[in-house]
């Protein structure tokens, strides 16, 4: 009984934890297949990647870019 309820309870539980998290809700579509796009906030993304810049630097004052680059992703 515990597994039909969870498969109703998807979409809200996605729009909460958007929610929470202070991110944009899903966006659905249903032409010719069930799609959602789920959008992370830039303002995070760029947060992160300056963390991670930062602390680079901390550890090793002559950081190189392509280094900043291997560790952000970008």
């Amino acid at each position: 009984m515990q597994l039909v309820e969870q498969i109703g309870s998807g979409i809200m539980r996605m729009n909460d934890l958007m929610k929470e998290a202070g991110l944009p809700l899903p966006e659905f579509t249903t032409e010719g297949m069930f799609t959602i796009r789920l959008q992370r906030g830039t303002e995070t993304v760029e947060k992160s990647v300056e963390e991670i810049i930062v602390k680079l630097i901390e550890a090793k004052s002559n950081t190189t870019t392509k280094e900043m680059m291997i560790a952000t992703g970008l």
